[in-house]
């Protein structure tokens, strides 16, 4: 019996954090917003869709505060 074929599951990215340090917070929020509507090519870029815009904001509330 065949079983299918399951790649296995991407590894998360790191919680965003733009200036390097231990937490995303006001900084981050600030260096994201300076940055709206551009193409970095990084971050603030979290889905590398070219564009920081509501998609990367969201990324950055959803890991806002001190990383694991």
């Amino acid at each position: 019996m065949n079983r299918p074929f399951h790649a296995p599951a991407p590894r998360p990215s790191p919680p965003p954090d733009l200036p390097n340090g231990r937490a995303a917070g006001v900084s981050d929020l600030l260096a994201l917003l300076a940055a709206w509507d551009t193409a970095p090519c990084g971050p603030p870029d979290f889905d590398n869709n070219g564009n920081v815009g509501v998609p990367d904001l969201l990324a950055l509330l959803a890991n806002w505060g001190v990383c694991p």
